[in-house]
């Protein structure tokens, strides 16, 4: 498969009338995406870097649904802003993990960070352990906090299994304007990347 840009994506959801162009906010600057790094004190995989320059998150204004926002299905992208205090719910939910369970969460050990919620405590995150094989790979945190799945080896996979999603049928507009999933398809969409 051909690389799929972020701009070709967000076109290809514009395309089968998806809004969710009409609510992504601008993006950062290097210098504000580095300020972020150094005052975080986490470095960003290069995707991450380029996807807060090119959007910071989505812009939810009076009226707007969570749907309209949605950047893959049932996910919406978030401000750098936000992150930071998500992320700290996830390392609080790893941490208590094993307390309550007496075992070793899937997180341990590593340094997750969200970029892609949907308001019910699942996140998609991105490893920004530097010392990690898993730098830069893309995960599902579910809201239980009690499984990590290690879904793309990067952000640029995660963008072009989506877009094949779209190409392939398996993702559909509602009457709502949400993005609507075949599930079965979808399913086999994603295990070929």
């Amino acid at each position: 498969m051909k690389k799929v840009t972020l701009t070709r994506y967000i076109e290809a959801l514009s395309e089968m009338g998806h809004p969710v162009a009409k609510h992504l906010r601008s993006g950062l600057s290097s210098s504000a995406v580095s300020i972020f790094e150094e005052e975080s004190g986490i470095q960003l995989p290069k995707e991450i870097r380029e996807l807060f320059m090119a959007f910071d998150g989505t812009e939810f204004q009076e009226d707007v649904l969570l749907g309209h926002g949605q950047f893959i299905v049932g996910f919406y992208l978030m401000a750098i802003g936000e992150v930071l205090s998500n992320k700290e719910i996830i390392d609080e939910a790893v941490e208590d993990f094993s307390l309550y369970t007496g075992e070793k969460h899937p997180f341990e050990g590593r340094d997750m960070l969200p970029i892609l919620a949907d308001d019910l405590g699942n996140y998609v995150v991105v490893d920004v352990s530097t010392q990690s094989k898993y730098f830069g790979s893309i995960s599902l945190f579910d809201h239980a906090g009690e499984s990590l799945i290690d879904t793309f080896p990067s952000f640029q996979k995660l963008i072009e299994s989506h877009f094949d999603a779209i190409e392939s049928g398996a993702y559909s507009l509602s009457d709502e304007g949400y993005i609507e999933a075949e599930f079965d398809q979808l399913e086999a969409v994603l295990a070929r990347h």
